[in-house]
């Protein structure tokens, strides 16, 4: 980045009332592999560039552009130091201009993948490392790569337990739970489970996941065999998409168990939904209110009706992202 924008990182620059190098900040403090539309207009200030002004004015050009992008991308295809400002000068991009353009580098949320009953003073993380290419550029998510690659055993992170109060267990122990995840959205119920198990809850368990392959992508299989041998795991449903030539989700296994999971839910079950909030969590909430439509006998209005009762009652929670 530096080169790109012909920049010295040994330049000082404020952070949030901090005096820092220009490459510390960007390093340390700066988001640089979100692009959002705010960061791109402001950046549009330091362009004379019709076409940039034409992006930003076309909603799903725009949406388009950002997806994938980097601040990488937009300096190299947009670069300021070759663009005219209003006097007809050539704008050059300052070290202040840049850190003032970037947004503050965000924290990364985790769901906790353990229960403190079963493993004492420790936290366990689920984490799907992002890497891609593009352009024939190779792109890394900055938190997941930066635990799987760089972080060594015995480092020191800054680290933050928000609490979330609204996908817990239920507190009567003999509550059934229906637990729906895809990829890492089986974090919570892995502790869940260790909970119940730790604290011997007599309440039925039935977890439906989902990924990509079997081989490679069953996440904590052995726990979860281990769990259903025992007993303490009433129901075990996977759904790996991309081992057959018509892709099978989570959605899919709840229809093909509607009967079974209508009859949990009219029994006081509780449901819950980990996972991709865009995609999965909208299907599987469409699939949960036709199942109550089919098994339940419910109109439309009813199952809707019925539905939110239950997101009231925190009978249907979800952590989604």
């Amino acid at each position: 980045m530096l080169d790109t924008v012909g920049l010295d990182g040994r330049e000082l620059v404020d952070i949030d009332g901090a005096r820092m190098s220009l490459k510390e900040a960007l390093q340390y403090h700066s988001e640089l592999t979100v692009l959002t539309a705010p960061v791109v207009k402001k950046y549009s200030t330091f362009l004379q560039n019709e076409t940039f002004n034409r992006l930003l004015e076309d909603p799903e050009q725009l949406s388009a552009f950002l997806a994938g992008t980097d601040v990488l991308d937009l300096l190299q295809k947009y670069p300021a130091r070759k663009a005219l400002n209003c006097s007809g000068y050539p704008a050059e991009l300052k070290a202040v201009d840049l850190v003032s353009t970037l947004r503050r580098l965000a924290p990364r949320a985790y769901s906790i993948a353990s229960s403190p009953e079963e493993v004492g003073n420790e936290i366990h993380i689920t984490v799907g490392a992002v890497r891609y290419e593009k352009e024939g550029r190779r792109r890394n998510g900055v938190c997941s790569t930066f635990l799987a690659d760089r972080v060594d055993v015995g480092q020191r992170l800054k680290v933050k337990i928000r609490s979330n109060n609204q996908f817990r267990l239920p507190e009567d122990d003999n509550t059934s739970v229906i637990m729906v995840g895809a990829g890492t959205g089986i974090a919570p119920y892995r502790g869940f489970l260790q909970q119940r198990a730790a604290l011997g809850h007599k309440g039925r368990n039935w977890l439906i996941f989902g990924d990509r392959h079997f081989t490679t992508d069953f996440l904590y299989q052995t726990e979860w065999l281990k769990y259903r041998n025992s007993g303490l795991l009433t129901r075990l449903d996977v759904a790996f998409s991309r081992d057959q030539e018509q892709k099978i989700y989570v959605q899919h296994k709840m229809k093909q168990n509607a009967g079974e999971l209508y009859k949990w839910i009219s029994e006081g079950g509780r449901f819950y939904v980990c996972g991709d909030m865009k995609t999965m969590a909208v299907d599987v909430r469409n699939t949960f209110l036709s199942i109550l439509q089919s098994e339940g006998g419910m109109s439309p209005e009813e199952s809707l009706e019925y539905f939110n009762k239950m997101r009231k009652e925190r009978r249907y929670q979800e952590d989604v992202y």
